[in-house]
């Protein structure tokens, strides 16, 4: 518990070093715009501590965003569209789905990998894999891959950029 608190803490911190430490012509927001109505959520600290991944959300779509605490600034890894239509082809039918997408959870996977979980209409839909290329004064996407089985990440903080290991739920979990 002290060490999830600790944790908490520590990311607190940097987000308001980060959040003062902006000029003020920018539209960054204040102390406290940033905690009364704040659309940031899901924080999650790199293993090294230099980076954090977190959500941005608006009224039509969602970013995900590295901020780089040692240089104070904060990179877009990943946009995506907040409403949208699928359309899914199936042999004798085609139908359209309404989603509602919001991001649940992210965590890293590597030292250069992220997974999101994607949720639409309160229900599980799917995680995206973002690979991301980490330089000394940049943060910028990769690749993306998307996976479809609903799951948990087993022991995500690994060395490796290319193995993760993955735990399906099953269907009566």
């Amino acid at each position: 518990m002290k060490l999830h608190l600790k944790a908490c803490f520590l990311i607190l911190l940097s987000f308001s070093t980060f959040v003062l430490g902006t000029p003020s012509n920018d539209k960054s927001p204040t102390i406290k715009e940033f905690f009364l109505a704040s659309p940031y959520a899901h924080f999650t600290m790199h293993q090294n501590g230099r980076f954090i991944a977190y959500s941005e959300s608006s009224s039509d779509k969602y970013e995900i965003k590295v901020h780089d605490v040692i240089n104070n600034t904060s990179y877009v890894v990943y946009t995506a569209k907040r409403f949208e239509v699928e359309t899914i082809k199936k042999e004798y039918y085609v139908r359209w789905v309404n989603h509602d997408n919001k991001i649940q959870d992210i965590v890293w996977l590597g030292n250069s990998v992220l997974a999101l979980k994607e949720t639409s209409k309160n229900s599980f839909r799917r995680f995206i894999v973002v690979k991301l290329n980490i330089e000394d004064n940049s943060v910028s996407q990769k690749k993306v891959s998307f996976l479809n089985q609903n799951g948990y990440w087993a022991n995500p903080v690994v060395s490796s950029n290319r193995y993760a290991m993955f735990a399906k739920y099953k269907n009566d979990d």
